[in-house]
């Protein structure tokens, strides 16, 4: 094993994992099957994740449902795993902290789960890369001397001891409570506080409702985020007050690639618009996790409507086509090598767009366009097996280096993010750890790279991520007892620059007769509240589409 700890390089081990983990089954549809007719419902929902779950919520008391998810198990981009009864999650982990009256406060309320979240404010951490905090010293310095209350901090005393040892033994990594950083960020959090959710809170996708205007929403979704920091000549045409009166400095810089790198985007490719919004919800804003992150709602959701009668949820169900017929709909999908269709008066469509393309016939050519220019990035998730936990009381961190500068071979699946289990988890007894790296792949030359590369090479490279992870929390590589590794092919939607003020993803959207949907291609694999959003506004619509065509209001109602 490598083991940096000791100075000496060992050879690899030999982990029990030797693939990638999947979540969907080898689905081989054959032209010539029978296909068998298997019922009649209100409401075919398709897709499983968090928007269907949603959906499926919001229709329960009244309408035969049926949803259908190609996954091995619901969640979707909302989804967790054990290991020796410790929760983890292997997709979307950390969500904004919510307002009673918003959309995803009410389904908390329903669900019972209502201020039951860890925050992970006071327990975040930040990796700072050695080389780079040394090189950025002087900017550090000056952001104390201008709070000069932060220097009685011990923490800041302690931090640039180590960061001395670090230099010494060429440790990669020196780690730090992300508030000890807050004098750093102080004008650009100052900045973002205008943007808040009391305030002028940017909306994915904009709508009329939007603190916003339109025109303004217009001139900061032209430009890009760096263009708003960075370029003078840009800034000068844009409404002084919605404009930082500061220079950004190299390692703020770093700071916001990192955040926004975990979303698959970056300063010169995101707009300014898009990129307020995350970095007021993920850099400045509190976040709040439930133990195996956000696959915790998506159960709770799964559980509870499974006890309802009017619910059916089916796995391993691929969707083959949709068509429509006398003012119903045909949905033809492959399960266990079967070939089955179902009827219904009404679709949600709760799965990616670009699965729509296909399976949907007669899209409208407009809003066909539109799917196609909706962008996904590829996205990698590493689970870390360890003998003992470390950080068990810190919800994780922000790896902060430059990554121009760095060679690693793959250095186009870095991780930009380590999270702990057993802080998400924290009933389970301290035996066994989990570190979990996010990978995500953001640029758009590097997307197909995943499904191309050996396991074994990702997974080395994973090995050597760790190490230096490890090293900064003071452990031994030989902790480490397994490594997965998991793929999201096309799992994170990004939104390029001048594509929220024309529409893109709205009109993507669009309803069509008794066709709905709820997946509104929200932006990052974290987003769950676009998705919660979405699910709510697509069984509303078909609520009021199942009123208006047929007799009885509420049809098939059940006690639930």
């Amino acid at each position: 094993m490598i083991d940096k700890t000791g100075g000496n390089e060992k050879s690899i081990p030999l982990f029990p994992s030797n693939n990638f983990e999947s979540i969907y089954d080898d689905f081989q549809v054959k032209g010539s099957q029978a296909i068998e007719h298997v019922g009649e419902y209100d409401i075919v929902i398709v897709g499983g994740g968090i928007s269907g779950l949603t959906a499926a919520w919001q229709v329960r008391e009244h309408y035969s449902t049926l949803l259908l998810d190609q996954g091995n198990k619901l969640g979707g981009n909302a989804c967790s795993n054990q290991w020796n009864d410790l929760r983890f999650s292997t997709a979307g982990t950390c969500f904004q902290k919510p307002l009673l009256e918003s959309d995803v406060g009410k389904l908390l309320m329903d669900l019972d789960l209502w201020n039951k979240w860890q925050e992970t404010d006071e327990d975040t951490l930040v990796l700072f890369n050695t080389k780079e905090l040394i090189k950025n010293l002087n900017e550090v310095t000056k952001s104390l001397l201008k709070q000069p209350s932060s220097l009685k901090n011990p923490s800041i005393y302690a931090l640039s001891k180590n960061l001395v040892t670090n230099l010494v033994t060429k440790k990669r990594y020196v780690a730090a409570p992300k508030k000890l950083g807050d004098p750093v960020f102080i004008e650009l959090f100052k900045y973002l506080e205008k943007f808040t959710p009391s305030n002028k809170h940017p909306q994915l996708p904009w709508h009329n409702n939007c603190q916003w205007s339109r025109e303004e929403m217009e001139l900061f979704d032209s430009i890009s985020l760096h263009d708003l920091f960075c370029n003078h000549d840009i800034r000068r045409t844009l409404p002084k007050e919605l404009v930082p009166s500061y220079k950004i400095g190299s390692l703020v810089i770093n700071s916001i690639e990192t955040t926004l790198r975990v979303e698959c985007l970056s300063t010169k490719s995101v707009s300014a618009y898009v990129g307020i919004y995350f970095l007021v919800g993920y850099l400045y804003g509190t976040l709040v996790a439930f133990p195996g992150g956000n696959g915790y709602i998506s159960e709770q959701l799964e559980r509870n409507l499974s006890s309802c009668k009017n619910c059916t949820l089916q796995s391993k169900s691929k969707v083959i086509s949709i068509t429509e017929q006398d003012n119903n709909y045909i949905i033809r999908y492959s399960q266990q090598n079967q070939m089955l269709e179902v009827k219904a008066k009404s679709v949600i469509w709760a799965a990616p767009k670009y699965s729509a393309i296909n399976a949907i016939k007669h899209i409208p050519t407009n809003q066909l366009q539109a799917m196609k220019a909706i962008k996904h990035h590829d996205y990698c998730i590493a689970g870390v097996f360890l003998n003992e936990p470390i950080w068990p009381d810190k919800f994780g961190g922000y790896l902060i280096e430059d990554l121009t500068s760095c060679t690693d071979t793959n250095i186009w699946c870095k991780a930009g993010t380590c999270l702990v289990a057993n802080w998400q988890d924290p009933g389970y007894p301290d035996d066994y750890g989990i570190i979990t790296l996010l990978k995500p792949i953001a640029n758009s030359q590097d997307q197909g790279k995943l499904n191309k590369i050996d396991f074994k090479d990702l997974q080395l490279s994973v090995l050597s991520e760790v190490c230096d992870i490890l090293e900064a929390a003071g452990q031994s590589s030989q902790i480490i007892k397994d490594i997965k590794i998991w793929r999201w092919n096309q799992g994170l939607v990004i939104s390029e620059i001048g594509q929220i003020k024309n529409n893109i993803f709205n009109l993507a959207s669009s309803p069509n007769k008794g066709l709905f949907f709820a997946n509104q291609d929200s932006i990052g694999i974290g987003n769950i509240e676009s998705a919660i959003y979405a699910g709510n506004w697509a069984a509303t619509s078909t609520i009021a589409y199942l009123s208006n065509h047929y007799n009885n209001t509420i049809p098939n109602k059940q006690a639930v």
